[in-house]
């Protein structure tokens, strides 16, 4: 079931609709370009993290749900946006601090010592569940659909296509998706909007904000960077992201797998097995790890091994220019259950990089990264730079 989903998701995402996307992803940039002007003054250094977040999470809401970042005029109250955000940050933070605590990690025993936190989450899961379905009424009365078929990647199910528009969000089409004969249930809707917003909006700031670091911490670097920049973008001329500008941008890819390889947002994922695993590779003896075991998988450390990367703890973009560039799936997780939306994601990080980079000078100041884990990898001392802004003349 997992993996007929996983294809509608990989339609849902495929090349030509990330045209529709990466409108957002630069309208957003550009949003957070002018947000970030107040801290602006090339002498403090500051958290870039939660000015990130907020971008992306716009960002997600926008490509899952098509809800803009706006206010209600007539009511002066924020909108379905403003609710939609403010609940899944909320629902963050608490599974967070569920996260860190034993006592918490247990359902039954979360009931007992913790009955504050649990009535908080199931009043939050409640409001995000009545927002979706809210959006999912309304979208289904708009619908307008004929039935086409799609079998790329060995896919079996139908897609009816919205007639009247392009499908530009993913609601819309999984609204308009069957597999094997029947339409997704609300409920199933729900599900794939969930794991879209929260997984993006914890794993992608965290990304982004460690490249930004890096990229302050590397002047080379980020001089090569905007050299690249400025042969796509001519000083001058407008920043205008496109698919096509985006994967002109070679280097800053490299950038970015050079700080997903060093500082990977998911340091540690599990697969369970389905059937015995024979090893000969353990520096001790032969053996057989068992069907139904739960596996767990230490990336961090593998993407950090000498065998594997030359100077590992160097932060060196151009060791992705080699053969060594192959291992960068590893940050994006493993097999089947790899991230699915990884070319929404790089051109999304690309699109926020490239606009503060053009607009501002990132600088090596305050406090040094102080790696800790919790639901993702982050920073107990924040992700902290100062910028400078850039003469565009």
């Amino acid at each position: 079931e997992w993996q007929r989903r996983r294809q509608l998701v990989m339609h849902a995402l495929r090349p030509e609709i990330l045209t529709d996307f990466v409108e957002v992803f630069a309208a957003q940039a550009q949003t957070l370009v002018e947000r970030l002007r107040s801290v602006c003054d090339g002498k403090s250094s500051f958290d870039v993290q939660p000015y990130v977040e907020s971008a992306v999470l716009d960002v997600l809401i926008a490509s899952a749900v098509g809800v803009e970042s706006k206010v209600e005029s007539e009511q002066a109250q924020p909108a379905v946006h403003g609710e939609y955000a403010q609940t899944v940050l909320a629902l963050i933070e608490l599974f967070t601090s569920r996260f860190l605590s034993l006592h918490s990690a247990n359902s039954t025993i979360y009931s007992i010592l913790c009955p504050l936190k649990k009535r908080r989450q199931q009043r939050l899961l409640k409001t995000l569940r009545r927002i979706n379905n809210e959006l999912i009424v309304e979208q289904r009365a708009l619908a307008k659909t004929t039935v086409t078929t799609d079998k790329s990647n060995d896919a079996i199910y139908t897609i009816e296509v919205d007639a009247s528009r392009r499908l530009d969000t993913l609601l819309k089409q999984l609204l308009t998706a069957n597999v094997d004969g029947s339409s997704l249930s609300d409920a199933e809707i729900c599900d794939e909007l969930n794991t879209f917003i929260f997984q993006g909006s914890l794993l992608t700031p965290a990304a982004i904000s460690f490249t930004l670091v890096a990229i302050s911490r590397h002047p080379s670097v980020q001089q090569k960077v905007l050299e690249e920049l400025h042969g796509v973008w001519p000083k001058g001329t407008t920043c205008t992201c496109t698919v096509e500008s985006l994967s002109k941008l070679k280097y800053l890819a490299n950038v970015i797998n050079e700080s997903l390889r060093l500082y990977p947002p998911q340091p540690i994922i599990a697969r369970d097995l389905n059937k015995n695993f024979n090893y000969t590779h353990s520096h001790y003896k032969d053996g057989v790890l068992p069907a139904e075991s739960e596996i767990y998988i230490n990336l961090f450390e593998m993407l950090r091994q000498a065998e594997s990367f030359a100077n590992p703890d160097c932060f060196r973009p151009e060791r992705f220019n080699s053969a060594e560039k192959d291992t960068d799936l590893l940050a994006w997780g493993l097999g089947p259950r790899n991230c699915v939306a990884r070319r929404y994601t790089m051109l999304l990080m690309k699109s926020v990089i490239a606009q503060i980079l053009l607009a501002y000078e990132v600088l090596p100041f305050g406090k040094e990264l102080c790696l800790e884990v919790k639901l993702v990898l982050c920073s107990s001392s924040g992700w902290q730079v100062a910028l400078r802004e850039r003469n565009v003349d």
